[in-house]
């Protein structure tokens, strides 16, 4: 049994306060007050008519605003969420064709949406390794990726643990203060092995002076158990803004971070994560195809059994054909659907919280759930935390309500401590976890939410699904260094 006094407890997520009234946004508390003051100047010059017309539209308005689910969704942003989905409708493009039927490019089978117009770029690290480098033109920024095998957590010491979370909070401070860094995503994506992957990994991990039992019951396993063996795929995506902000240098690019990556995956092995090294372009290509067309699979597997080439092209990786609705999404040979947080564990949690969502599920095919960091630099950490405890301040001793006030106490006295600990060097990042679950052409949507709920609920966090932008949300949860909070009209909605 490990020591008591050695497990540790973490915590402290804070969802951004504001001082609207009735926890709107200070934008619409504003236009709220302003729509207020002209309809009560028209009741003065008693023009009732027209100060009616004014207040009518601004109550709802602000009823609208202030009404929230347990999600913390107002109804004002579920109203926009919907009417874009109508305009989406409107305009066509909830369907997306490439290919020769298609309208892209030389009828190349481009990725969709803000990835069309990127392009894949590799070079060699200083320690001969290759790596790549996705540029993401539309969003101004690029990306290269790491993939990694972590240990797991079976039969380790509880003080290593410990150490491995401390080290992993100093790596994300770390990452805070890395030039041009904007983002950090680590991709656990999770899928059942075919049988001849399932062969071809016990033939190459069989050793030369094997028992004649041993090899009989290698054997045995290949026969007995096709097909009922899975792989956990893990990526860590670290995406950069380009230097000058409107072009980017790829050969000043690579030659910066054909110094830096080897560093990077040298500290990521201090934090438990076991063997890093920089993920080669056709593996990514391969991953990113799969994704969009998971019957494409054995061919892969295949190939890599008869040490064949797959030939493939950055242009060519995309899906055929998309079809976009409401909650969910079809992909060539796939359906997929995508739920994204909205509020982090509440309370102190343990360091295996996550443990039951990222792991593999007997009843789902493929999934993938992402953690997304939104790194801060340390000026801006220093702003945020101090606003925080202005307005954590401020809403605690605004209120009549004894209950309530006691709950903004104690949120006081968090943000106190987050201000405590970024003054003390402890960075600070956003922080965001994405849900994708991948089936077949009968893929059982109802039980996928009931099977995403409940690991949800073991987790402590609130999932919810990205309604009216499953395609993006879909790009969003791959390793290409995507990032929705670049796009204002995602944001806002």
């Amino acid at each position: 049994m490990p020591d008591e006094s050695l497990i540790r407890s973490y915590g402290n997520w804070t969802i951004p306060t504001t001082r609207g009234v009735k926890g709107a946004s200070q934008k619409v508390t504003v236009v709220a007050i302003v729509l207020l003051f002209v309809a009560l100047i028209m009741f003065v010059f008693q023009a009732y008519a027209s100060g009616v017309i004014v207040i009518i539209p601004d109550l709802i308005y602000f009823t609208l605003a202030v009404t929230k689910d347990k999600h913390q969704i107002s109804l004002l942003a579920k109203l926009q969420e919907r009417t874009n989905w109508i305009m989406r409708i409107q305009s066509g493009s909830t369907t997306y064709e490439s290919g020769i039927i298609g309208k892209t490019y030389l009828g190349k089978c481009l990725l969709p949406g803000v990835m069309d117009n990127s392009d894949l770029y590799t070079f060699t690290d200083t320690q001969s390794q290759e790596f790549c480098v996705i540029d993401i033109k539309q969003q101004k920024s690029y990306a290269t990726v790491i993939s990694v095998q972590p240990n797991g957590a079976s039969l380790v010491d509880q003080e290593q643990i410990n150490i491995w979370v401390a080290k992993h909070g100093a790596w994300l401070a770390q990452m805070s203060n890395e030039s041009g860094l904007i983002g950090v995503q680590i991709t656990v994506d999770t899928a059942p092995i075919s049988n001849q992957q399932l062969v071809r990994d016990m033939d190459t991990s069989k050793g030369e002076n094997v028992s004649e039992y041993g090899d009989n019951w290698g054997e045995n396993v290949k026969v007995t158990y096709p097909g009922l063996g899975g792989y956990i795929k893990t990526f860590i995506t670290l995406t950069f803004e380009y230097p000058d902000k409107k072009n980017l240098n790829i050969r000043e690019v690579a030659n910066a971070l054909a110094i830096r990556i080897p560093q990077y995956c040298e500290t990521l092995k201090e934090n438990g994560i076991g063997s890093a090294k920089p993920t080669s372009p056709e593996f990514l290509m391969e991953f990113i195809r799969t994704a969009y067309d998971p019957e494409i699979a054995p061919a892969f597997e295949e190939a890599k059994a008869n040490n064949q080439k797959i030939d493939q092209s950055w242009k060519d990786i995309g899906p055929v054909r998309t079809k976009t609705y409401w909650d969910y999404m079809e992909h060539d040979s796939g359906v997929s659907k995508t739920w994204m947080m909205t509020i982090a564990p509440t309370g102190n949690v343990l360091s295996n919280i996550l443990w039951r969502l990222l792991a593999p599920n007997n009843k789902i095919a493929r999934k993938r759930v992402s953690l997304i960091y939104k790194t801060i630099d340390a000026g801006e950490s220093a702003k945020i935390v101090a606003e925080d405890v202005v307005t954590t301040s401020f809403l605690a001793t605004n209120t009549k309500n004894h209950r309530v006030d006691a709950r903004r106490e104690a949120a006081v006295k968090l943000t106190e401590r987050t201000a405590m600990e970024e003054a003390m060097g402890a960075g600070l990042v956003n922080f965001g976890v994405m849900v994708t679950v991948t089936g077949d052409c009968d893929f059982d949507k109802k039980g996928a939410n009931f099977i995403v709920g409940s690991l949800a609920a073991s987790s402590r966090i609130y999932l919810r699904p990205v309604f009216g932008s499953q395609d993006s949300a879909f790009v969003q949860n791959l390793p290409l260094g995507f990032m929705l909070n670049r796009w204002d009209q995602i944001k806002e909605g």
